[in-house]
C-alpha cells in the first residue's frame, strides 16, 4: 500500500478525484422555467371543488401545499405577498368500474379527478399556465363497506398526490 501512494500515483487519483469533485455537477431540480422570471414565493388558495365528492378540494390543497413546501424552490405565501397564484377548480369527480368478479359484481374502481389550472404571475399580470390535468388511481372493493370507504379514500389520496406530482413538474420544470 504504501509503494502506491509514494509511487505518485496517490497524487494522480487525488488530482482526479479533485478533478470530478469541482467539474460543476449541479442538480437538475435547482434549475427553473424562464417564465417563472425572478418569482420566489407561490399562492395556493383552496381549489374549489365542483363535485358532489366531499372534501375533495381539501385533499387536493393539502397535497398540492405540501408537495410545494417539501420540494423549497418556491416558498408558500399568503395572496397578498404572492409572486405567483395557483388558482384550480376540480371539474369532473369519475368513479368508473373496471375488474369485476364472475358473478358480475364489481371488484375494482378506477378515480379520476380533471382539475382546471391557472397559474397567474402577479409582478407582470399575466397567465403563465392555463391547463386540465387529470389524476387518477385505483382501488379493490374490500368484503366490509368500511374498508371500501377506506380504499376509496386512499385512492383519492393517491390521485391527490399525483396531481401535486403532476403541478410541481409543469410549474417548476416547465413539462
Amino acid at each position: 500500500m504504501r509503494r502506491f501512494w509514494v509511487g505518485g500515483r496517490g497524487m494522480l487519483l487525488a488530482a482526479l478525484l479533485a478533478f470530478l469533485g469541482g467539474c460543476g455537477y449541479t442538480l437538475e431540480g435547482t434549475r427553473r422555467p424562464a417564465s417563472l422570471g425572478d418569482a420566489r414565493s407561490i399562492a395556493i388558495p383552496l381549489i374549489q371543488n365542483y363535485t358532489r365528492e366531499p372534501n375533495l378540494d381539501v385533499s387536493l390543497t393539502t397535497a398540492v401545499r405540501e408537495r410545494f413546501l417539501l420540494d423549497g424552490r418556491l416558498r408558500l405565501a399568503d395572496l397578498a405577498d404572492a409572486d405567483l397564484v395557483l388558482d384550480a377548480a376540480v371539474s369532473e369527480y369519475r368513479l368508473d368500474p373496471i375488474g369485476f368478479s364472475r358473478a358480475d359484481q364489481v371488484r375494482r374502481y378506477r378515480i379520476l379527478i380533471r382539475t382546471r389550472i391557472l397559474l397567474r404571475d402577479t409582478q407582470r399580470g399575466r397567465i403563465i399556465l392555463n391547463q386540465e390535468i387529470d389524476s387518477e388511481a385505483e382501488y379493490d372493493i374490500a368484503a366490509a363497506i368500511g374498508g371500501s370507504q377506506q380504499a376509496q379514500s386512499g385512492a383519492i389520496g393517491t390521485a391527490a398526490a399525483r396531481l401535486a406530482d403532476d403541478l410541481l413538474s409543469l410549474i417548476l420544470e416547465g413539462f
